[in-house]
């Protein structure tokens, strides 16, 4: 029997698992893979209209994260925050009895034996969805995630299209399973690592000593008095106080193509990568830009604490860097060595001493089109010669 001849012989279950066990199994993504898959029932006869996945993810900002597949509108993913399964949409929520142990639930919108008894079979019942089916997808550590479907036929999905979609599930489960598996893995190295750092260790730089040189303009920031800071607030209002500062730097950071590589106590230490994509003086006017959207969020830090003031510095550099993985044989580190960047944490440290918010190196000056004023040339622990710094012509 040729592929041709096999093919138009199969039932619709038989082509979903065809498709589930070949090139279902090498989509990337779980909202294409569901893309994929809500297509396969389709063309198996089952009259969709809406397909959702709602999974628990592993993210440190989201709880819930969930794929949304419409017959007309194409698809698209949102994120669900921490908090939501106290909150009242959840509570009230059809997946959570899915996610709590239900086998199904099945509802009929439209008609004498309508049942609308969430918030949001209402809302679909308005799109004129006439049929509501929530399903468990679990996955081997047991855990239930939760896949919606949903019909606008007049007569709903019959007994044999929900029995397709429940065997459909079963062959489903383990490649949604895989393609989550892979987010939760990329998550927590982008997370732990940084959005360009990550991918790299996940594709597999993960040998000690195995570094890369590239150019990057340098970024170094740190709390002013974290030490008086320390001695006056409780660990937990340092904590809280620390996460605002991290927060404003790493959206000035992120927002302007740079990354954030590590934190060193109350320190950032950050890369903006001349990689040919941006000309050097366009990526150091981003970098000085970060430094001065940072810098303008300094009153965002700690708003709540009274009468507390809270300052930081940002330094930055210009140079070549080893980029890639130091430390000991069983606890890499992925982040740049090299003198640039001793450089750029030392005259970070110059900005107490001069009071100024801001300093750059000469290489970087000499590099960016914008206006500075020198405030000396300096000599830096560890640096052979004195460097000169210089701060914006603005004020800050």
């Amino acid at each position: 029997m040729d592929k041709f001849e096999r093919s138009t012989k199969m039932n619709g279950n038989e082509r979903i698992v065809d498709w589930c066990q070949g090139p279902g199994r090498h989509v990337q993504g779980i909202g294409p893979l569901i893309n994929g898959f809500a297509e396969q029932l389709v063309s198996a006869g089952v009259p969709l209209t809406r397909v959702t996945m709602s999974w628990q993810t592993l993210h440190p900002q989201a709880l819930v994260a969930a794929y949304y597949w419409d017959a007309d509108e194409g698809s698209r993913e949102v994120t669900v925050p921490f908090g939501a399964d106290l909150t009242s949409a959840y509570l009230k929520s059809p997946i959570r009895p899915i996610f709590e142990g239900a086998d199904e639930v099945r509802r009929i919108l439209t008609g004498p034996s309508a049942q609308v008894d969430f918030p949001i079979l209402e809302e679909l019942k308005d799109r004129g969805i006439v049929e509501y089916l929530a399903l468990p997808v679990r996955f081997s550590d047991g855990v239930a995630h939760a896949m919606t479907f949903s019909t606008v036929v007049a007569a709903g999905f019959s007994d044999e299209q929900v029995a397709l979609i429940r065997s459909a599930l079963n062959v489903f489960s383990p490649i949604a399973e895989v393609q989550a598996v892979r987010q939760i893995a990329r998550t927590i190295l982008e997370t732990y690592l940084g959005q360009a750092s990550g991918p790299k260790v996940l594709e597999g730089s993960i040998t000690r000593g195995n570094l890369e040189t590239i150019e990057a303009a340098l970024w170094y920031c740190d709390l002013r008095n974290f030490t008086g800071l320390s001695q006056t607030f409780s660990s937990t209002e340092m904590i809280g106080l620390l996460n605002d500062y991290f927060g404003v730097a790493e959206a000035a950071i992120e927002t302007h193509g740079g990354e954030i590589l590590k934190f060193i106590g109350d320190a950032v230490l950050a890369i903006f990568p001349l990689d040919g994509e941006q000309s050097t003086t366009e990526v150091l006017q981003n970098a000085s830009a970060a430094a001065c959207e940072a810098l303008a969020s300094r009153s965002e830090i700690a708003a709540d604490v009274p009468d507390l003031e809270v300052d930081f510095g940002v330094a930055l550099h210009v140079g070549r860097v080893a980029y890639g993985n130091v430390g000991a044989p069983n606890r890499l580190e992925f982040t740049v060595i090299g003198p640039a960047v001793n450089l750029v944490s030392r005259i970070a440290g110059l900005c107490a001493e001069l009071k100024v918010p801001y300093v750059a190196s000469d290489a970087f000056v000499t590099a960016i089109d914008d206006t500075f004023r020198p405030l000396g040339t300096f000599p830096l622990k560890g640096i052979a010669q004195p460097e000169a710094v210089f701060t914006l012509a603005k004020d800050l």
